[in-house]
């Protein structure tokens, strides 16, 4: 009980946070901050970096719990959520990568970016990851809850994929 209450306060605080973040707080920061989208982004460098961290905290906790509740699960239940949580962590995986060149094309003095088009590219790019990746937690999250419920479910399953799912007299 202990490691699901971890896991759901991880994925709250993770997935919670940058959603949060980017549906109102860079909306509401780029109104507000004098100069707009390209001063805000400044804010957005820092908040990031805590964003990254926070989802590798959370996918390691999302892995441990995945294989302490491996044998539990069924294989088509475990395989898929691996799978999930493997193009999550090679997202994240790309997040880092792509944060520090963005970081090397910002001018915190100033608050100006060099090579503009450049920057836009990665930037982009970090959101188009970001997107997936959001995403794919949320169905992880499906998934895992799924799987938590599975214990009182008996499986009939033809060819590995289950055909019914009935409560166990």
């Amino acid at each position: 009980m202990a490691r699901r209450t971890l896991w759901i306060a991880a994925f709250a605080f993770w997935m919670g946070g940058f959603s949060f973040y980017g549906g109102v707080v860079i909306t509401v920061g780029a109104k507000v901050v004098a100069g707009g989208e390209s001063e805000f982004g400044f804010v957005t460098q820092q908040v990031t970096f805590w964003l990254n961290v926070s989802g590798c905290v959370a996918l390691t906790i999302f892995l441990i719990n995945l294989l302490a509740d491996w044998r539990a699960m069924p294989r088509w239940g475990r395989w898929g959520l691996m799978g999930i949580w493997m193009a999550l962590a090679m997202i994240q995986v790309g997040l880092i990568c792509i944060h520090p060149a963005m970081d090397r094309l910002l001018n915190p003095e100033n608050f100006s970016i060099s090579q503009r088009p450049h920057f836009r590219h990665l930037h982009m790019a970090y959101l188009i990851l970001s997107t997936f990746e959001w995403g794919g937690s949320l169905l992880f999250l499906t998934g895992t809850i799924w799987t938590w419920s599975a214990p009182h479910l008996h499986f009939v399953s033809r060819g590995g994929v289950p055909a019914i799912a009935m409560p166990v007299q």
